[in-house]
């Protein structure tokens, strides 16, 4: 019992469990998970679900652009050029790295259009609308990840 009641303590200071006491006797404490710990459970649900790895789902977390492109792809297929409009401040060279790295997890899929001169469109798979539907629901998950265990990258 020591030994719960030392791990349980240690995740109230973290931040991931909340402590109620009911006062009276017997002494009831009561241990339920904190906002902060929903979030991380959302998360692992996702990760299960759509069998994505923990650590792609940190990295578009940690990434600033990762997550935005994700979300914007949401609204539709967009051309890089159109992308570059809707991030505002993202450097070519980042949005064309990001890319690349969402598509190489299986996130956003590259079609090649049949235009002059030649172009591509990027859209979201499966497995990326749910991230990005998961992402745009929880618009406070971006901003505060550092806060929740990891550097902003």
């Amino acid at each position: 019992m020591k030994v719960l009641t030392e791990r349980l303590r240690a995740l109230e200071k973290e931040g991931i469990v909340r402590r109620r006491e009911k006062p009276g006797y017997p002494r009831e404490v009561w241990y339920s998970l904190s906002a902060r710990a929903r979030r991380w459970v959302a998360l692992v649900d996702l990760c299960v679900s759509e069998n994505l790895l923990p650590d792609v789902v940190e990295m578009v977390l940690r990434c600033r652009w990762t997550g935005e492109i994700l979300v914007a792809l949401g609204r539709g297929e967009l051309r890089p050029v159109e992308l570059l409009g809707r991030l505002d401040g993202v450097s070519k060279r980042k949005l064309f790295e990001r890319l690349r790295w969402l598509e190489e997890r299986a996130l956003v899929a590259r079609h090649v259009l049949d235009s002059r001169p030649p172009g591509a469109a990027y859209g979201l798979t499966p497995a990326g609308r749910k991230l990005a539907r998961f992402l745009g629901a929880r618009p406070e998950l971006a901003g505060s990840f550092a806060s929740l265990g990891a550097r902003s990258a």
